[in-house]
């Protein structure tokens, strides 16, 4: 299969690597064979095994557990993913991997502990690395328009009022300055 006048996606690419008739032979070259799992020892990206290739000027890399996953015959349905069921990013045996969604992706690595929830979350680990107040990208209000609006705003004053202070500020409605007057957003302002 020649990639002329078809779109480079990753499946065009895979089958145009797999119809390369050498190519078996110097992917399995590459795999180490333990009793449990069958490791990758070419190149890695992001812990998975991977194979760069150049096609029209551009590097596409595939996944070595991909290859190996179509090598051994079996068919990868379309919006599928190759799925590891050693967890194990590096094993390329045939029999360690099945095809899933996204979804079921998700909920393996949840279930056995692969993804960081609660304490472990970067979140709790490292809670100087959140953008709070006027460094989000989605601020609408500096840190001194929050000062002045918990000092001036009054409820039923117009001068000082929600509608008042929000158009004063470019917000679209008071509920949001009146959220901010009484500390129920932005709170990392005293």
């Amino acid at each position: 299969m020649q990639l002329v006048n078809k779109p480079i996606t990753r499946r065009n690419l895979v089958r145009a690597v797999l119809e390369f008739t050498q190519f078996p032979l110097r992917f399995w070259h590459r795999v180490v064979k333990t009793p449990m799992c069958w490791l990758w020892a070419g190149k890695k990206k992001n812990g998975y095994g991977s194979i760069s290739r150049t096609y029209s000027g551009k590097e596409k890399y595939l996944y070595a557990h991909q290859i190996s996953f179509l090598l051994s015959g079996k068919a990868l349905p379309m919006g599928q993913h190759v799925l590891h069921h050693c967890d194990i990013k590096a094993c390329v045996r045939p029999d360690h991997l099945y095809a899933g969604t996204h979804q079921q992706n998700m909920r393996d690595a949840a279930l056995r502990g692969r993804m960081a929830t609660g304490l472990r979350h970067g979140t709790r680990t490292h809670p100087e690395s959140i953008q709070r107040g006027e460094k989000r990208w989605c601020a609408k209000l500096s840190d001194d328009d929050v000062y002045f609006i918990r000092k001036f705003y009054k409820h039923h004053d117009s001068k000082f009022g929600a509608r008042a202070l929000a158009r004063r500020f470019g917000t679209k409605s008071g509920s949001y300055i009146v959220a901010v007057a009484r500390h129920r957003s932005r709170q990392d302002l005293l």
